[in-house]
């Protein structure tokens, strides 16, 4: 008897053990921390000037608020924004915002939340497909206005290695991530333009899109597009002249 019930304490502080040892392995682990940040920052991911395209120091048309600035402070462990114009005077704003940690509580904003907190008006919200050399790049339109404002925006977010658009996609990548066993990192990537002519405005934003995607090296175009997207359409991107 005496044997017995020293075999069932064994048994049972084994399997103690093997519980607390699973638990551990299978709670999410970060893909990045602020202590451990990925292998390039934002300011060495996306060049100043490339194609037709330089960063424009004069001009800097972006409204921010301090109550939306300092949100992004606390969410997020790197922001870019810059203003790009080419020689036809086109100008473009673009705005980068990585996140270490894509667990709900600080995964990545969506522009919708950023640009309503600041007083604009949301409309005409589509999932689209921007051309790139690498393929097809899936993008969110949305139309903001502000008063006289009106600025049509492209995005995407990267979520670990998946482009996402929209609260669903994102929330999927985040739980098949936690599923894998980590918090994936993310990006958001967002161009923007001042332009009463929203076909036109998204016409230049593609056009911009598709140079930027070019001129990426490697390590940017992993941060700005992950790993999916790029090995996808490696096959293709091979085949060009």
């Amino acid at each position: 008897m005496a044997n017995a019930t020293y075999l069932r304490t064994a048994v049972f502080a084994i399997a103690m053990v093997i519980g607390g040892v699973g638990a551990h392995l299978l709670k999410p682990q970060p893909m990045y921390t602020p202590e451990s940040p990925p292998p390039v920052n934002l300011t060495q991911a996306v060049p100043a000037q490339f194609g037709g395209w330089r960063e424009d120091t004069q001009r800097h048309t972006m409204i921010v608020s301090p109550e939306v600035e300092q949100m992004l402070k606390d969410l997020y462990s790197d922001n870019l924004s810059r203003t790009y114009v080419n020689a036809r005077g086109d100008r473009v704003m673009l705005a980068l915002a990585y996140g270490a940690d894509q667990s709900r509580s600080l995964q990545v904003h969506k522009p919708e939340v950023c640009y309503e907190a600041q007083g604009f008006r949301i409309s005409d919200t589509r999932k689209e497909a921007a051309a790139t050399e690498f393929g097809p790049l899936p993008v969110m339109r949305v139309l903001t206005t502000k008063g006289n404002r009106r600025e049509p925006v492209t995005y995407w977010i990267r979520s670990g290695d998946a482009i996402v658009r929209g609260w669903f996609e994102q929330n999927v990548a985040r739980v098949k991530a936690g599923l894998a066993g980590y918090h994936p990192d993310g990006i958001l990537v967002r161009i923007s333009t001042l332009d009463a002519d929203t076909q036109n405005a998204y016409a230049v934003q593609d056009a911009f899109i598709k140079d930027l995607v070019a001129a990426l090296p490697p390590e940017g175009r992993r941060m700005l597009l992950g790993h999916d997207f790029i090995s996808t359409n490696a096959q293709q991107h091979a085949a060009l002249p």
